[in-house]
């Protein structure tokens, strides 16, 4: 049965009569329609059915659009109305998902649109001083390197003549943020706080100077910072603005404000203390950080200048040839000290301009000022702290042997490694000596005499007495020349020993020679040193002599103050300064005595 017919069929089918006369006639349809009238009953199912027609319709629809679009704007200019209604309708019911939507693009584009001018700005900025020379330019290199800033950002603050650094977007009613946003060079605190104190200012000076309340703060300054108000139906907007603003500001200001209450009207009437909605303003706030720069002509740099600049690069590089020149020297002088047998140096150290050397150093060993000269110890103002310690290197072994030792000139002495090898000729006494004393020495562990001969009997007296009149030592008073006390009853005694030295080199068939040596301390002049020694010298001559021995047997030598004792110290030790000692010679008949120098 077909729809046409399924309702009335419906109302009649308790009616045996209609019902066959209902099948009559839709067969009668179908003997005279045929197939069209069933196509017609499709058609018309189709037609009433809402689901299918909504399906059809979406299968043509993009078709019809695009031919549309391609024939003429018809289409467009007739959905325009509808579409801008539906995008007011739905920003004013719930605005966070066009925003949310829009956000990923627009702020990044922003960020970067900003960023890419600042390089700009900043490169050309950089270009145009990175080559000047000025004083200014100097004091803001210095800036950049103290503060750790790049020099052009310090430029860039030195002239600008404004800039707006912070903007404030605020709600009239209670006075809460609603948002913030800052330049990138801009130092910033609590906005909420200055939001705060913005509105109490506010609010203090209606209350005390009894001024309209449609009436508000337009403008603070302090210093080179100024803050700037504009205020809205229902929010203000504050700037703070680094230098001297232009008027046009406040036009800038204003348009901002307007443009946020007329897209954000509905988030500022119902506003409840949630200042999320209003991240959103962030585009038109950024209108307000506008700036300008100080552009000046080119500045040539005068003679004066110039001049200033060159004196100071001598006397830096003055400055830094001499430190140089101070580390070459300090570096030569550890060199040497490092290289210098006796000295061991275990650290230095710079402290106040001088510098401290420690260490071990050998009683034998050079002193370190004369190891890396007195001249430049000097300059370098060296401070030498040494402990004593014994160096086993085989040249202060062998010193320290003949200190020791004393052997005679007709001995000779080899060391190999830790052994002292003895050679050649000399009295038995001392060669006994030699061997227990040996045992003394640092660094030798045996002694081998094998090779060494004593000499004869009268040999060895004569070294015995030739040693005990060179260590004799005869004291005067200050500036006296004469002997007197303990020092004046010696002479008899230096008498004998004197008469068997003679008769021991007589025996040895050699002259006996003995020379008399004059000394003073170091009063006075040359002159005078010269011939008080010479006096001291010619009076023990003389009293050896009115004591029996022959003059042919002395010779002086005045010494002067040249060879000052090694054990006086100061002016309490210089009496030691002040004496007469003896050297013993033995000389062939042909010979003559050499003085001594």
């Amino acid at each position: 049965m077909s729809p046409l017919s399924h309702s009335h069929t419906q109302a009649i089918h308790t009616d045996p009569v209609a019902l066959q006369q209902d099948q009559d006639l839709e067969q009668l349809r179908h003997l005279l329609l045929g197939k069209d009238y069933e196509e017609l009953l499709a058609l018309k199912a189709r037609l009433q059915d809402s689901t299918g027609r909504a399906r059809f319709i979406a299968e043509i629809l993009p078709a019809a659009v695009q031919l549309s679009s391609l024939d003429n704007d018809r289409l467009t200019q007739a959905l325009l109305q509808n579409v801008e209604d539906a995008l007011h309708a739905s920003v004013r019911k719930n605005p966070r998902p066009l925003v949310d939507a829009l956000f990923p693009v627009i702020g990044p584009a922003i960020r970067k649109s900003i960023t890419e001018t600042l390089a700009e700005l900043l490169q050309t900025i950089n270009q145009m001083v990175e080559h000047s020379l000025s004083a200014r330019s100097l004091k803001w290199r210095f800036d950049a390197w103290r503060t750790g800033t790049s020099y052009a950002e310090i430029v860039l603050k030195n002239t600008l003549i404004y800039q707006v650094e912070q903007a404030f977007l605020i709600d009239r009613k209670s006075g809460l943020l609603l948002n913030h946003i800052s330049s990138d060079t801009a130092i910033t605190k609590d906005p909420d706080m200055v939001s705060a104190m913005l509105t109490a200012i506010q609010d203090f000076i209606t209350d005390s100077f009894q001024v309209n309340d449609q009436e508000n703060l337009q403008q603070m300054r302090f210093g080179d910072l100024t803050v700037l108000i504009e205020l809205g139906p229902r929010a203000l907007l504050a700037v703070a603005i680094r230098g001297n603003p232009p008027d046009d500001i406040r036009q800038v200001m204003a348009e901002t404000l307007e443009q946020i209450h007329l897209i954000h009207s509905d988030a500022l009437q119902s506003y409840d203390g949630d200042s999320e909605s209003f991240i959103a303003t962030t585009p038109q706030l950024e209108r307000c950080l506008l700036s300008q720069a100080e552009v000046k002509g080119v500045r040539h740099t005068s003679p004066l200048t110039w001049l200033l600049l060159m004196t100071a690069f001598i006397f830096l590089g003055y400055w830094l040839y001499g430190l140089y020149d101070t580390k070459v020297k300090w570096n030569t002088a550890l060199d040497r000290l490092y290289q210098e047998p006796g000295l061991a140096i275990t650290n230095t150290e710079e402290r106040q301009g001088r510098y401290i050397v420690r260490g071990l150093r050998d009683e034998l060993a050079r002193d370190p000022a004369q190891v890396v000269g007195a001249k430049i110890a000097e300059q370098l103002n060296i401070e030498w702290k040494f402990q004593p310690y014994i160096a086993l290197a085989p040249k202060f072994t062998r010193l320290r042997a003949e200190q020791i030792l004393q052997p005679p000139d007709s001995t000779q002495m080899v060391i190999e490694g830790n052994r002292l090898i003895l050679t050649g000729e000399a009295p038995q006494q001392w060669i006994n000596e030699a061997r227990q004393r040996a045992l003394l020495i640092p660094g030798i562990q045996n002694t081998d005499t094998r090779g060494l001969h004593a000499a004869e009997q009268h040999e060895l007296v004569f070294y015995e007495k030739k040693r005990y009149l060179e260590s004799t030592i005869l004291l005067f008073e200050y500036g006296q020349s004469s002997l007197t006390g303990q020092q004046a009853e010696r002479i008899p005694e230096l008498v004998s020993i004197i008469e068997q030295l003679k008769d021991t080199a007589a025996a040895m068939e050699e002259l006996l020679n003995i020379i008399i040596i004059g000394h003073s301390d170091s009063h006075g002049s040359v002159q005078s040193h010269n011939e008080i020694s010479m006096a001291r010298a010619e009076y023990v001559k003389q009293a050896l002599i009115e004591n029996g021995l022959p003059s042919s047997l002395f010779s002086t030598v005045a010494m002067g103050a040249r060879q000052p004792s090694t054990d006086s110290q100061g002016d309490g030790g210089e009496i030691l300064d002040r004496r007469v000692t003896f050297q013993v010679q033995l000389v062939n008949q042909a010979d003559s005595v050499e003085p001594i120098k």
